[in-house]
């Protein structure tokens, strides 16, 4: 069977439906919807599973390869912040082929990563022969940190997925996926239509045609990853230590060593790929052996301890009073809770607070971590006029994964 065959073989799409589903059924996108609303549309979408498909199918034997379209709007990069991140939104069936086409390409496309060098997470595919994901990159930095006194040089690409060029990406993805129908596939993703949201885009520039991979589509973080494989094999040749992370970077070494590592990774992202780093220096920035080095949300500290970064703490908090709260924001209004009963509000804090607990659950986490967490709870309840031992009872009987510090620190 052809690759593009496989693409839309009925296996493989309905796989990639139920993942789309449970990615938005797991979304905390910032809509208006309520939650009632939500939960409804992921019934809708379940109950539509079997004709989405055969149209899928359908629309292909009669057509061949589809033509893609997208809204682009743009969001903040932090909470609150401007909105200054494209955003591309694909229709429920372009979705599908664009995870159908994640699962089927991943596996031709995983010798392009370079072990131990470029790490990026593909969810749900289940079929990385190696760890690929942010636990890995950070692991193997700290594991460095506590046996060496490293310095260190970190820095990431300045926007990195609009800047990749689509015709040297196609290039270096031609020898993996010989397949010629699913290289057309794979152009006409990166050629998709923009409709530009006019809110967001007025008095902006538009993106170049020949330039970019469409940020928020299933495939995008694999495309990027393969784009600057040729730059992570150079830099694998020449031993130095670099641990990236699509377009997070970060060099170890000694002083002198960081120096020139710095200079060889902006000469080689320029002029190979046309690509800059930040000169922000809270982005760019050199990091001493006794200094906290934060990457992707952790502090590394010198002794190769993990903890969740100040940052990332500071967001969950936000995060917390946006869940119990409401808020109000540049791109949006979100109803939910204000509006929203007690039950609503537990669910939706618990299944944010388990997230967060597990996917740093690698960390060193100290009391205070909790009981910073469980105050913050409390203010955001009676900043809604809320007792906070009403929710603390309702949070200790929704799960039995509650951290037990976590559980002692709650009202």
């Amino acid at each position: 069977m052809q690759l593009i065959e496989s693409i839309f073989e009925r296996n493989n799409l309905e796989l990639a439906y139920d993942q789309v589903v449970h990615s938005v059924s797991r979304s905390s996108c910032r809509t208006s919807s309520p939650p009632e609303r939500k939960r409804a549309r992921i019934r809708n979408l379940r109950a539509g599973r079997a004709d989405t498909i055969q149209a899928i199918i359908n629309e292909y034997k009669q057509n061949g390869i589809p033509e893609f379209s997208r809204r682009v709007t743009k969001i903040p990069k932090l909470p609150g912040g401007q909105c200054i991140r494209p955003i591309s939104s694909f229709p429920l069936s372009q979705r599908v082929i664009l995870r159908s086409t994640l699962i089927c390409v991943w596996p031709l496309l995983e010798e392009l990563i370079v072990p131990n060098i470029s790490y990026c997470t593909f969810r749900k595919t289940r079929a990385l022969k190696q760890s690929r994901g942010l636990v890995a990159a950070v692991s193997a930095i700290s594991e460095l940190r506590a046996e060496y006194n490293f310095y260190a040089f970190e820095t990431d690409i300045q926007r990195f997925f609009d800047e990749i060029d689509q015709e040297r990406l196609l290039n270096i993805l031609r020898p993996f996926v010989k397949d010629s129908d699913t290289m057309i596939l794979l152009q006409a993703i990166l050629e998709s239509e923009p409709n530009y949201d006019p809110v967001y885009f007025k008095d902006s520039e538009i993106l170049d045609s020949t330039r970019g991979v469409p940020q928020g589509a299933a495939l995008s973080p694999l495309l990027a990853c393969a784009y600057l494989s040729p730059f992570d094999t150079f830099m694998c040749h020449t031993n130095v230590r670099m641990y990236r992370y699509v377009d997070d970077l970060v060099f170890l070494g000694t002083q002198d060593e960081c120096l020139e590592y710095e200079i060889l990774c902006k000469s080689q992202l320029k002029n190979e790929f046309g690509l800059s780093t930040h000169e922000d220096p809270s982005k760019t920035r050199h990091v001493g052996p006794t200094e906290t080095l934060t990457f992707l949300g952790h502090d590394i500290l010198p002794d190769g301890t993990l903890r969740p970064s100040a940052k990332r703490q500071a967001r969950v908090v936000q995060r917390i009073f946006e869940i119990v709260c409401g808020f109000r924001t540049q791109y949006g209004y979100i109803h939910g809770l204000p509006k929203a009963n007690h039950k609503d509000v537990v669910e939706h804090l618990t299944s944010y607070l388990l997230g967060y607990f597990s996917s740093m659950g690698h960390c060193k986490w100290l009391d205070s971590d909790f009981a910073s967490l469980a105050l913050s709870i409390g203010n955001a309840l009676e900043s809604r006029g809320l007792q906070a031992n009403r929710l603390s009872k309702a949070l200790r009987s929704s799960s039995q994964k509650w951290p037990s510090a976590f559980l002692e620190a709650l009202p």
